[in-house]
C-alpha cells in the first residue's frame, strides 16, 4: 500500500512540474530562462528546508506518517491557492494542427533530448534517494551528518538554479549548459571515487544542475 501511495504521490508531483513548466513560457514571453530558473529555485528551496526540517522532526521522535500528513496539508493549501490564480489564455493559431507523430519519431534529436532530460532527472532524484543511505552504509555517517550533506546539495542546487538563469541569458544556452553539466559530472564522480573526505564535492556539484 505504501508503494502504491508513493507511486501516486510521484505521479502527482510529476504532473504538477509539467504543468508549471508549460505555464511559465505563456506567462513570461521574455527572460524565460530567468523565470524558469526562479521557479526551480523555489523547488530547491523547498527541498532544502524540507530535508532539514524532516531531519529535526525525526530526531525528536516525530512519526514519519505525521510528517507526510503535514505535507498533504501543504499540498491542499497550494491546491486551494491555485484555484484563484488567473492564467492567460494561449492564442492558438487556426489551421492544420494535426501532429505528425511519425515525423516526430524520425527525428533523432527527440531521442537524445529525452535521454538527456531523463538522465538529468535521474541524477537529481537519485541523489536525494541514495546519498543518505550511501554515506551511512559506506562511511558510517550518522543520520544527521548524512541529512546535512543532502541539505547542502539541495542548497547549492537552489543557488545554482537561481543564478544560472542570469548566466545563461548572458552567455547563451547550449554552450553554458554543456560546460555546467561537465563540471558537475567531474565534481560528482570525484566525490564518489576519492572517498568520505570529498563527499562535499557531491554537494557542490549541485551548483551546476542548471
Amino acid at each position: 500500500m505504501l508503494l502504491i501511495c508513493m507511486f501516486l504521490l510521484n505521479v502527482g508531483i510529476a504532473l504538477l512540474s509539467i504543468s508549471i513548466n508549460t505555464l511559465v513560457p505563456i506567462v513570461a514571453m521574455s527572460f524565460q530562462a530567468i523565470i524558469m530558473n526562479t521557479t526551480h529555485f523555489c523547488y530547491g528551496l523547498g527541498s532544502t528546508v524540507g530535508q532539514y526540517t524532516t531531519e529535526i522532526l525525526l530526531e525528536n521522535g516525530v512519526n514519519w506518517r505525521s510528517i507526510y500528513l503535514v505535507i498533504a496539508v501543504l499540498f491542499a493549501l497550494a491546491f486551494i491557492g491555485f484555484i484563484f490564480v488567473k492564467t492567460p489564455q494561449a492564442h492558438i493559431k487556426k489551421g492544420n494542427n494535426k501532429v505528425n507523430l511519425s515525423r516526430i519519431f524520425k527525428n533523432k534529436m527527440v531521442y537524445f533530448y529525452v535521454l538527456a532530460l531523463g538522465f538529468y532527472c535521474f541524477a537529481k532524484s537519485g541523489t536525494s534517494n541514495w546519498l543518505v543511505n550511501f554515506t551511512q552504509e559506506n562511511y558510517g555517517f550518522s543520520y544527521k551528518q548524512s541529512s546535512t550533506y543532502l541539505s547542502i546539495f539541495f542548497a547549492t542546487l537552489t543557488i545554482g538554479r537561481l543564478l544560472g538563469g542570469f548566466v545563461v541569458e548572458k552567455g547563451g544556452y547550449l554552450n553554458l549548459v554543456i560546460m555546467s553539466l561537465f563540471t558537475g559530472l567531474i565534481l560528482y564522480v570525484s566525490g564518489i571515487v576519492i572517498g568520505s573526505n570529498t563527499i562535499i564535492l557531491i554537494c557542490v556539484s549541485g551548483l551546476f544542475f542548471l
